[in-house]
């Protein structure tokens, strides 16, 4: 449950900035736009997929009752490099919700080893709460002019 009032913190953050509409009003994307180069946008998006891949395999693997190939597939959730040189880390909600969602994934990871399906359904559900108010709250902006790209 602290996992659901952090993320709703950090979405109340970005969403007071959005003002209101109406319903009939086309709604253009309002989330917080994070610089990235070209190719961190194709690394995120391929990084995403595999996340989408990840998931599909916790849950066939989970109605197998398979805790062991659960745990295995919830490990490719886990983002790869050193966090500081990843894009949108000078934004701290960004960086915060980037946090959280590793610790949930090790969460998720522990609720596996319990043998419990009803537990890890939860665990995966409050892992999959960071994917969606993050995705939710900011989008790619690719910045062409170079200035963009991770300095490593």
């Amino acid at each position: 449950m602290r996992a659901i009032a952090s993320v709703a913190a950090a979405l109340l953050v970005v969403l007071t900035a959005v003002p209101s509409r109406a319903a009939d009003q086309p709604t253009p994307d309002d989330r917080f736009p994070v610089p990235v180069s070209p190719s961190e946008s194709v690394r995120q998006k391929t990084e995403m997929r595999s996340n989408l891949v990840a998931l599909r395999s916790t849950l066939s693997k989970l109605a197998d009752k398979d805790f062991k190939g659960v745990e295995a597939s919830l490990r490719g959730l886990v983002h790869t490099g050193d966090l500081a040189h990843r894009p949108g880390v000078k934004t701290e909600v960004f960086r915060k919700l980037e946090k959280q969602f590793e610790d949930q994934v090790d969460k998720t990871v522990e609720a596996a080893r319990s043998g419990q399906t009803e537990v890890v359904l939860r665990a995966l559900s409050e892992t999959m709460a960071y994917c969606q108010s993050c995705h939710m709250a900011f989008r790619q902006a690719v910045d062409t002019s170079g200035t963009a790209e991770p300095k490593h």
